[in-house]
């Protein structure tokens, strides 16, 4: 997303020579933002940043450019940095709106999500004329839509009508109410949505084009129309779709296979598109899709013949590739949940994993799976695998393992470490949302009630936004002030 905005220069200074050269720097640095020179609008902020006072009008403006440069280089966490130093004053009054915008989109891009709702909200209260505006509703509502807050993402996706919108808003945008439909199980409508997209889309250029004929494939077999999904899937295909787009559609178009007669090749197909996916954590990025082939594997062939295709397509991969992790966990989760439940088995097949996979290299739901076979036996490989998901910062995962570690760090009477973990806890509820991604059992939920209630008077209160934003994203003074050249 590249925006291009004309600033009108008609600024009144009291020092004739200062406001020129502040004109001719703003100027200068809109024109190399517009040619696309965004290296080279970094090496010139720094030369600004290093030299002057922070209470400099070109301070600000070098911080505002910079900002947007680190921005359009997908660099989230230096432009929060920089837009942190740029100051608003009727000098630079101008550039305010945007530096308003880009702040709100980098919470966005950063996943911190209470802060980057906080922001666009803002931001919607005080432009409503703003040639942003429809993106900022569209941001809303994909932020509501990820906390389960189906009714008012569509309540503000509504609000979208009324704009002309480019094109690639409205697809998103009828993407997006497809997928707010789909949760509230108003298929017809939401198949509606996904044909509006496609039909928006440019089927030789557009990614969009596939996303939507994906979506397409599931929402037409949730109608129970076998044949229309079947279509969907078979135009898919010869649309060059991605990798996860394959193996998503292959997923959904299972239950249309079944019911022509196809699973076989279904489960073909799917398989095959699995060992062309190369991406790692693959058991994270395909946990949906191993859920249906794994039902219709139970269904088609006996406990037996389905443990012993797994055991041959986890012999064909090799260490180097992310798809030995996924068949070794799904080898698990069949094991784990087949009439051929054997507990002494399933022990060793644990300790073949802990011994023959590294931490870093797995996914995190496999990690979970791990720290939650371990609890008891031996926390501490528990921990691990808690504090490794928690590093890694994607919010889905860190407040369960928050949480569990939570339980650990009790049992073990380990007070300091609960007191941090609580405060972690608030903080990541407070940057992240209250989202989980797998059930909270019913002493798990009461659980984190308690820590939330107990944090509110502590000096992480979740209304105070700004000071948690700060502690994310603001760096010591020294790395502030001096910028380096990305890749």
């Amino acid at each position: 997303m590249f925006f291009v905005i004309g600033i009108c220069f008609s600024m009144s200074f009291a020092n004739p020579r200062k406001d020129l050269d502040e004109t001719l720097e703003l100027k200068t640095f809109q024109r190399m933002i517009d040619s696309q020179e965004f290296d080279a609008v970094l090496e010139r902020a720094q030369a600004f940043l290093l030299n002057l006072n922070e209470e400099n009008n070109l301070f600000s403006i070098a911080s505002y450019f910079a900002g947007v440069a680190s921005f359009e280089k997908k660099n989230y966490l230096q432009s929060s940095r920089f837009f942190l130093n740029y100051k608003s004053n009727e000098n630079v009054g101008e550039l305010d709106e945007l530096a308003n915008f880009y702040r709100a989109l980098n919470l966005v891009r950063l996943g911190y999500k209470r802060p980057a709702l906080k922001a666009l909200n803002q931001f919607k209260e005080k432009y409503t004329n703003s040639y942003f505006y429809p993106e900022v509703i569209y941001q809303i509502s994909l932020i509501n839509y990820g906390f389960n807050n189906a009714k008012e993402a569509l309540k503000s996706l509504n609000k979208l009508t009324v704009f002309h919108s480019d094109n690639d808003l409205k697809i998103r945008s009828h993407i997006l109410k497809g997928k707010v439909f789909t949760s509230l199980n108003r298929y017809p409508e939401a198949e509606a949505e996904f044909l509006k997209a496609k039909n928006f889309s440019d089927s030789d250029e557009s990614n969009y084009y596939n996303d939507a004929l994906c979506l397409l494939v599931k929402a037409s077999g949730q109608q129970y129309r076998w044949s229309d999904s079947l279509y969907y899937y078979e135009q898919l295909m010869a649309n060059n779709p991605s990798q996860f787009q394959k193996v998503r559609a292959a997923a959904y178009v299972m239950i249309s296979m079944e019911q022509m007669d196809k699973i076989d090749e279904g489960i073909n197909a799917l398989e095959q598109s699995l060992f062309e996916f190369k991406e790692p954590y693959l058991y994270d990025v395909c946990h949906e899709s191993i859920n249906v082939y794994l039902s219709y594997l139970r269904k088609k062939h006996t406990s037996e013949s389905v443990n012993s295709r797994i055991k041959n397509l986890f012999s064909e991969s090799n260490d180097e590739n992310p798809l030995i992790e996924l068949w070794a966990f799904v080898g698990l989760e069949f094991l784990e949940n087949t009439k051929l439940k054997n507990n002494s088995e399933i022990k060793v097949y644990y300790q073949n994993i802990v011994e023959r996979f590294e931490f870093d290299s797995l996914s995190n739901r496999s990690l979970v799976k791990i720290a939650d076979y371990f609890f008891k036996i031996d926390p501490q490989t528990s921990i691990n695998c808690y504090r490794k998901i928690i590093s890694r910062g994607n919010s889905e995962y860190i407040l369960v393992s928050l949480l569990r570690l939570h339980k650990l760090y009790t049992q073990k009477n380990l007070n300091e470490l609960i007191k941090s973990t609580e405060q972690e806890l608030h903080y990541a509820a407070s940057v992240y949302g209250d989202v989980f991604f797998q059930s909270l059992t019913e002493d798990e939920k009461n659980l984190f009630k308690r820590i939330m209630d107990s944090q509110k008077k502590s000096n992480l209160d979740s209304n105070n936004i700004s000071e948690i934003l700060r502690r994310l994203i603001l760096p010591k003074r020294l790395a502030l002030r001096k910028i380096a050249k990305l890749d």
